[in-house]
C-alpha cells in the first residue's frame, strides 16, 4: 500500500479470510501467516474494499466458453489504486 493511505479496521472487526487451493495430484501443507503493519501517523487517503460481481447468471446446458460479466459503479470522488481479477471456473479450462 503507498505511503499515506491505512485502511480502517474498527475496534472488535471480525476479519474473515478466505484461502483458495486448487489440487494438483500431490500432498503438501500449509503454513499460512498474516501480517499487520500499522500507521505510524494519520493517514492521508483511507482505503476501502469493493467487490464486482454477479451473482444472478445462469449457465445454459452445454454451453462453452460462456462469457459472464460484472461492474461496478465508480463513484467520481473515488480512485482505484490496485486492481485483482479472480476467476473462478468450473468447466473445461481456466478463464
Amino acid at each position: 500500500m503507498p505511503d499515506g493511505y491505512a485502511m480502517l479496521i474498527p475496534t472488535g472487526s471480525d476479519l474473515v479470510f478466505q484461502l483458495h487451493y486448487t489440487t494438483n495430484g500431490k500432498a503438501t501443507t500449509d503454513v499460512t501467516r498474516i501480517g499487520f503493519v500499522y500507521a505510524k501517523s494519520t493517514p492521508q487517503k483511507r482505503v476501502i474494499r469493493v467487490q464486482a460481481s454477479n451473482a444472478g447468471f445462469v449457465i445454459p446446458p452445454g454451453a462453452q466458453d460462456y462469457p459472464l460479466q460484472a461492474r461496478l459503479p465508480w463513484a467520481s470522488i473515488a480512485n482505484c489504486s490496485m486492481s485483482i481479477r479472480i476467476c473462478i471456473c468450473a468447466g473445461s479450462r481456466w478463464c
